[in-house]
């Protein structure tokens, strides 16, 4: 069932979400700017800390440094990409949980307009938010039915 779902299906209201993930996505981007603009002038600093000692550009320290900046990099890079991966992954869950029920009233008030009645009282998944909506617009139409 999940392999035949599209993305599509899997967005629903894309515009919604989409500007969720591009918001955090940019957050996200800004904040990793910084911490890397701080982490190249910290080694920068501990570059020029070695040359005013006036040690040989071929010392140990200068491998150990570049070494210690490549090392760090390398897992920045990593925990950057399992950061971004998990930020998407929630902010899809969770907006799913938000517009899931904005969807299912939207179709719900469509039928309604187009039939004049509607077969079914309305309904959201479980764990969704607004859950206090489906008893009060079930009520509210009830309440119009017997007048």
């Amino acid at each position: 069932m999940l392999k035949n779902r599209k993305l599509k299906n899997f967005l629903i209201y894309p515009r919604f979400q989409l500007t969720l993930v591009a918001t955090n996505i940019f957050i996200l981007g800004i904040t990793v700017v910084l911490i890397f603009t701080q982490i190249f002038t910290n080694f920068e600093e501990v570059n020029l800390i070695g040359q005013k000692l006036n040690l040989p550009a071929d010392s140990s320290f200068f491998k150990f440094l570049e070494h210690q900046r490549d090392m760090l990099l390398t897992r920045m890079y990593w925990a950057i990409g399992i950061s971004f991966t998990i930020a998407f992954s929630f902010i899809i869950y969770f907006s799913h949980k938000a517009s899931g029920p904005i969807h299912r009233l939207r179709c719900y008030f469509e039928e309604l307009k187009e039939n004049k009645e509607v077969k079914y009282p309305l309904s959201f998944r479980d764990g969704d938010f607004y859950s206090d909506l489906p008893q009060i617009v079930n009520e509210g139409i009830e309440s119009i039915k017997k007048d």
